[in-house]
């Protein structure tokens, strides 16, 4: 990975914890489409590079556990 590939990601993932900061809830296809990357790409961010935190996913969206 060179660094525009981790400029790319770390922009994807701060973008993605803002939203959910802000009570949004995350759609995995929407963002591919934004960020120009595959499906498979955003399911690995929120499911392991996103995996520490408590989200809830529902009608195929990820937000935030209130808990």
């Amino acid at each position: 990975m060179h660094s525009t590939s981790h400029d790319t990601l770390v922009v994807r993932l701060s973008r993605m914890l803002f939203q959910l900061n802000q009570g949004e809830r995350l759609d995995p296809q929407a963002l591919a489409e934004e960020f120009g990357v595959n499906l498979r790409t955003i399911q690995r961010d929120l499911n392991e590079r996103l995996s520490y935190l408590p989200l809830q996913k529902s009608e195929g969206r990820y937000a935030l556990d209130p808990a």
